[in-house]
Order: C-alpha cells, then structure tokens, then sequence
C-alpha cells in the first residue's frame, strides 16, 4: 500500500500542473454559479446593494479561476475536461446544493420545534 501511494505521489508531482489547472477548471462553474446565487439571494433577502457587488465579483473571480486552470493544463486539455465533465459537475453541484437544502430546512424544522 505504502508503495502504490508513493507512486501517486510520484506521478502527481511530476503532473502537478496538469492536476492543479483540472482542479481549477472542475471547480470554476460551482464556484461561479453558487457563489453568484448565494449572494442575490442574501441581496433580495437583506436590500442591501453591496450582496449584488459580491456575487457578481465572485462569478468575475470564477471566471479568473478558469483562465488560470486552461494556463496550467493547457488549452486543448481543458477543453476536453470541459467538454466530458460538464454534465458531471452541474449534477454534482445541483446535488450538493440540493443536500444543503434539505439539512437546512430540516436544521430549521428542528429550531422552530424546540420554541
């Protein structure tokens, strides 16, 4: 065991780039999409204009995470990260934020219960 995850850490570090700029592309569209949500809701919720400078400069810097994962890997590999894991991140991140939903409605429940 010890020599198998000594030549993962091989293999990743002598690919560390490659891994760092998928990283960065995988987490580009949640960190842009949920980030952007939370806060024009929080803005909706509370009136206050500064929510709506947040979320926007959150989907601005997601943006900047996906330049900077495309210059790690390079252009043709993020283009084929993109193209074959799309769909797989979108239904991570819908089940993700469907699951924190539920926990905090159901966390709420639980608040309102004990009043």
């Amino acid at each position: 065991m010890m020599i198998n995850m000594a030549r993962w850490m091989y293999f990743v570090g002598e690919n560390f780039e490659i891994f760092a700029g998928a990283f960065l592309i995988a987490i580009n569209m949640p960190l842009g999409w949920v980030g952007l949500g939370y806060f024009l809701k929080k803005a909706s919720r509370t009136k206050r204009k500064i929510c709506y400078f947040f979320g926007i400069l959150i989907y601005i810097f997601s943006w900047v995470v996906l330049a900077f994962g495309v210059f790690l890997c390079g252009k043709e590999l993020a283009l084929r990260i993109i193209a074959h894991y799309r769909w797989y991140i979108i239904f991570v991140t819908i089940l993700v934020l469907a699951i924190v939903f539920i926990i905090k409605r159901i966390l709420k429940k639980k608040i309102e219960n004990k009043t």
